[in-house]
C-alpha cells in the first residue's frame, strides 16, 4: 500500500490502468515501453527529479503529449509536457534539442516550472544565452542536491520555501525579488527566481531586507537565530509552520552554507560593469516574465 502522499504516475487507456510510484523509477532518468490497453507507450521518469511523464507512440514515434495524472493527493498537481526546439541562434546557428517542462500547480496556481533538457551541452546553453547570472540559481540547486550533509539533516523536511528580499537601490533590486526553491525529503527540485505570485505561493515565504540576507549568507547572522526573532519573516505567520521551522534547524544552516558557497561577492559589491549587467538582468527578467 502506498503512502497518501506517494507522488505517483497514472496512466488511463479504457478500462486498463497503470500506476507508476515517482519513487521506483530510478535516480537517472529511467525509459520503460509499455502497452497499456491497446496503446503502446513510453514511460520515462526519475526519482531524484521527482517526475514522470508518459508519452502515447505511433509507429515507434513519441508524439507530443500531456501528463494525464500525476498527483499527490494534498492539493498540488504536477503537469508536464514534451517539446522539441529547432533553434537559430543570434549567430545563425541552428541548434536542435528536446526535452520536458514540469509545472508543478497548487490549488490553480503555478508554483514552478522547470525544464529538463536532454543533452544540453555547452553549444546548446550558448545558443540560448544562458549567462552566468542566470545560472546562479542552477549552482546553488546543484550544491543541494549534491550534499549528502543536506540531504540526511532535511530527510524530513516537507515544503517548499521562497526567500523574499525587499527591494533596495544599493543593490539594484527596484521591486522586490523572490527565490524559490522546491524542497522535499533532503532533495531540491529547483532554484528560481520567480513572479511575485508564485513566490507568495510557497510552503513558507521568508521575507527581509537585502542587508539582512546578505549578512545571513555571509553567516555573520545565525539564521536559526534570526527567524526566532522575526528578523527573518514568515509571511504570514503560522505557529504550526514556525514551529516546523525550528525544528528544521539544521537544514536551514546547511541550506544557508551552501547558497554561501555559490558566489563571494553580493550585487552591491560588484565592480562598475558588472553591476550594469545584473542590472540589466533584472530587467530582462522583469520585461520577459514580471518578475
Amino acid at each position: 500500500r502506498l503512502h497518501p502522499k506517494e507522488r505517483v504516475l497514472g496512466i488511463n487507456v479504457g478500462e486498463s490502468s497503470r500506476v507508476y510510484p515517482i519513487s521506483s523509477f530510478s535516480g537517472d532518468v529511467e525509459v520503460i515501453n509499455e502497452v497499456v490497453g491497446d496503446m503502446q507507450v513510453v514511460v520515462t521518469g526519475s526519482s531524484s527529479l521527482n517526475f514522470g511523464v508518459v508519452y502515447n507512440v505511433t509507429d515507434n514515434i513519441a508524439i507530443r503529449g500531456r501528463v494525464d495524472n500525476v498527483f499527490d493527493f494534498v492539493g498540488t498537481n504536477t503537469v508536464a509536457a514534451h517539446w522539441d526546439i529547432d533553434y537559430t541562434n543570434k549567430n545563425g546557428e541552428n541548434v536542435q534539442n528536446s526535452g520536458v517542462t514540469v509545472i508543478k500547480i497548487k490549488f490553480g496556481k503555478a508554483l514552478f516550472v522547470t525544464d529538463y533538457i536532454f543533452d544540453t551541452d555547452k553549444k546548446f546553453k550558448t545558443a540560448w544565452s544562458v549567462t552566468e547570472t542566470e545560472s546562479v540559481g542552477t549552482k546553488i540547486e546543484e550544491k543541494i542536491q549534491n550534499d549528502r550533509r543536506y540531504k540526511e539533516v532535511a530527510k524530513t523536511w516537507e515544503g517548499s520555501v521562497t526567500l523574499v528580499f525587499k527591494a533596495d537601490s544599493a543593490p539594484g533590486l527596484d521591486s522586490d525579488l523572490f527565490v524559490f526553491m522546491d524542497l522535499w525529503h533532503g532533495q531540491c527540485h529547483s532554484v528560481k527566481i520567480v513572479p511575485s505570485e508564485t513566490g507568495r505561493n510557497a510552503d513558507y515565504v521568508l521575507e527581509a531586507k537585502y542587508e539582512r540576507w546578505k549578512r545571513v549568507l555571509k553567516k555573520d547572522l545565525n539564521v536559526v537565530r534570526e527567524i526566532a526573532t522575526n528578523q527573518l519573516k514568515l509571511v504570514p505567520f503560522n505557529f504550526k509552520k514556525a514551529a516546523k521551522l525550528a525544528s528544521a534547524a539544521p537544514a536551514a544552516i546547511r541550506l544557508v552554507d551552501l547558497a554561501g558557497e555559490v558566489s563571494d561577492k553580493f550585487p552591491d559589491e560588484l565592480e562598475p560593469e558588472a553591476f550594469l549587467t545584473f542590472k540589466a538582468f533584472l530587467q530582462e527578467l522583469k520585461t520577459k516574465f514580471g518578475i
